[in-house]
């Protein structure tokens, strides 16, 4: 089969981006698109991509000049809290504009206003490094495309979690026992992002801007998750007298990319403020928490 071209055109300005229906042209075009991209190299037909079957998902159309769809991505939420971003598409002369990162973007946040803790993706193995860069980590090993034998990733990106006031507060007293120390410690739950368990962490660094938790009471917590068939969720620790958000060195030591990285700014005293990243291959993006009512 002869390989397809494109010709390349000089970047236009995207006018927006927009949920819509199977129902309207967009998605036909984007559609078309995707078939043509995708699945067209490898001799399938046309009807590999069901519209019926895909009306319940949410689809994202990137609209560019005369309302033309240049770009595409679908969130299909599932019941186990989690969400699947599929068929990521921009068009060829479109492409290397930062689309592909503002339909991922606005994916998650859709994600997020559903009440979904994380979203998944398959990456083509070509693609994995710039799904990184947004916060995504790989969960398995490459596996082959079951339509196509085109070789991907199976990869996750922790976009949201819910914090019982019993945990927020045992974590705050924590840290306030502990000023003006940093304080640290860890979260364990169950993978659709319950919390479950609370394990506060020695800092034998003993520093007000740093912290290395006590190796033993960190192997001790992590083989009790273990035991429990828990997930490590959530690693936290205080900025005593700066903002909470991530330092230079907590990008360098951000070793557990899959894991939520919550830090409490103990600024003011009276009112500690928390608030939740992920860090993966240095790149920080924020993580939606929700405080619970006691």
């Amino acid at each position: 089969m002869r390989g397809l071209s494109f010709t390349h055109h000089a970047p236009r300005t995207i006018m927006n981006y927009r949920f819509i229906t199977i129902a309207e042209p967009a998605y036909e075009t984007m559609r078309h698109w995707r078939y043509r991209l995708f699945f067209a190299p490898h001799g399938l037909a046309p009807t590999v991509i069901d519209p019926a079957a895909e009306r319940p998902f949410y689809h994202l159309v990137a609209v560019g000049e005369a309302e033309t769809a240049v770009g595409y991505g679908q969130l299909q939420p599932q019941t186990d809290g989690s969400g699947i971003i599929r068929q990521m598409v921009v068009r060829p002369e479109w492409q290397k504009q930062g689309i592909g990162q503002q339909l991922v973007s606005k994916l998650v946040a859709k994600a997020v206003e559903l009440g979904l803790n994380r979203v998944t993706l398959a990456a083509r193995t070509d693609a994995v490094g710039f799904y990184e860069r947004l916060g995504f980590v790989p969960t398995g090993g490459v596996f082959a495309s079951l339509l196509t034998a085109v070789p991907h990733l199976p990869m996750q990106r922790r976009i949201a979690c819910s914090i019982p006031h019993a945990f927020y507060q045992a974590m705050v007293d924590h840290v306030q026992a502990v000023y003006p120390q940093e304080g640290c410690g860890l979260l364990a739950g169950e993978e659709n992002g319950r919390l479950i368990h609370h394990y506060p962490i020695h800092n034998q660094l003993q520093s007000q801007t740093a912290y290395d938790m006590e190796p033993i009471q960190q192997i001790q917590a992590m083989l009790h998750m273990e035991k429990h068939g828990w997930e490590l969720l959530a690693i936290y620790h205080s900025h005593p007298s700066s903002p909470a958000y991530p330092s230079p060195t907590d990008v360098a030591q951000a070793y557990y990319p899959d894991t939520i990285q919550l830090i409490i700014t103990l600024q003011n005293r009276v009112e500690p403020a928390v608030f939740g990243y992920t860090i993966v291959a240095g790149n920080i993006q924020n993580v939606a928490l929700t405080l619970e009512q006691p």
